[in-house]
């Protein structure tokens, strides 16, 4: 299987997980309206404070938030099946980044979508791509393609260390400071971008 593939199907996947979550606490709270583009999807759960309550975006200000809680259930479990199964199909690239902006109008999460649904958007159109990608500094290329099978695992802890991790941690009672939580995130968004870079470097750079 290509890099770029079980990369994109990986992350994919941590992402619908990440918005089925969001979408959760969202149902939980029931009739109350949003009333404002930004919520939290747990405002009142201990466990979420070192999350922040989990930032959330909506377009449906007026409505109760429970239904922009199963519009991002629905579209979350939609990104995970279209990530592993259907990107290689016909428009499946383009109805996977159409998931990926409706998990953010609809409640799935910020940084989620924006800094991840992105980038994952944009390599799936590299999957099955026949350009070379990385003609020049080859020398580079070639330490980003042998760091793949360091950083992609190393980026999947990291993502599920920050959920559910901390989240469990809090339930032990003991609260990370928000110190490790910015380097645990740093350490995700880090490590996620170079598994991406380096997936297309192994699948591009000719032996």
């Amino acid at each position: 299987m290509k890099k770029t593939k079980l990369s994109t199907a990986a992350f994919g996947t941590i992402l619908g997980i990440a918005g089925i979550e969001h979408g959760v606490g969202e149902i939980l709270q029931g009739n109350k309206i949003a009333g404002n583009l930004f919520i939290k999807s747990w405002p009142d759960n201990r466990l979420y404070d070192i999350l922040a309550g989990e930032p959330a975006f909506t377009i449906l200000t007026e409505l109760p938030i429970y239904i922009t809680g199963i519009i991002a259930i629905i579209v979350s479990s939609l990104i995970i099946v279209w990530a592993v199964f259907f990107l290689e199909r016909k428009y499946g690239k383009f109805i996977f980044t159409g998931l990926i902006l409706s998990q953010f109008l609809f409640g799935g999460g910020m940084a989620g979508p924006v800094l991840m649904g992105i980038l994952l958007s944009w390599v799936s159109f590299k999957i099955d791509s026949k350009k070379q990608l990385f003609k020049n500094n080859k020398q580079i290329w070639k330490i980003l393609k042998a760091m793949w099978k360091y950083v992609f695992p190393i980026s999947i802890v990291c993502w599920f260390s920050l959920w559910p991790g901390l989240v469990l941690i809090g339930a032990a009672d003991f609260y990370p400071t928000a110190s490790t939580v910015y380097i645990l995130s740093a350490l995700s968004l880090i490590t996620f971008v170079l598994s991406i870079i380096s997936a297309l470097a192994c699948d591009n750079l000719k032996k």
